[in-house]
Order: structure tokens, then sequence, then C-alpha cells
């Protein structure tokens, strides 16, 4: 098999890779890159003390519906 051979000839970590046929896409379309996408981002501190952000109401601004930030529809356009 060509693809072993290959990777027999690799770092463990692009044999992983080609085995699995990795690869890095560009740029995807999504509603959390949408310029429509609207949430509210609120700073938490951890058990530990440790700061962070919290995203709720993920939200379409032409719809007004719940969105998961993976999601998709016909109307995305690019934020500017």
């Amino acid at each position: 098999n060509t693809r072993t051979n290959q990777a027999n000839r690799m770092s463990k970590q692009a044999n992983a890779k080609a085995i699995q046929n990795y690869r890095e896409e560009p740029f995807r379309q999504r509603c959390g890159n949408c310029a429509h996408f609207l949430s509210k981002k609120t700073k938490a501190i951890s058990p530990w003390g440790s700061p962070y952000e919290v995203e709720k109401n993920l939200r379409c601004g032409l719809g007004g519906f719940k969105v998961n930030k993976t999601a998709l529809c016909d109307d995305w356009r690019a934020k500017p």
C-alpha cells in the first residue's frame, strides 16, 4: 500500500495525519463567523480564580432565532 509506505518514512505526527487524511481547511462559512451572528459575552471566574469569557444567547440577527455557531443558512454574509 503506497499510503502506508509513505507514512513509514514520516515523523509520528506526520504519520498520524497521513493515516487520517488530515488537512487544514482554509475557511468555512458558519453562523459563528457570519455578519448576522449575535451573542452576549460575559466575564466569569473559574473555581480556581481564573477569569474567562462565557458566550451566551447565540442568535441570528436576521431571523432572531437561536443558532449553533457551527450551523449555516443561505443568508450567510462575511463580517466586514
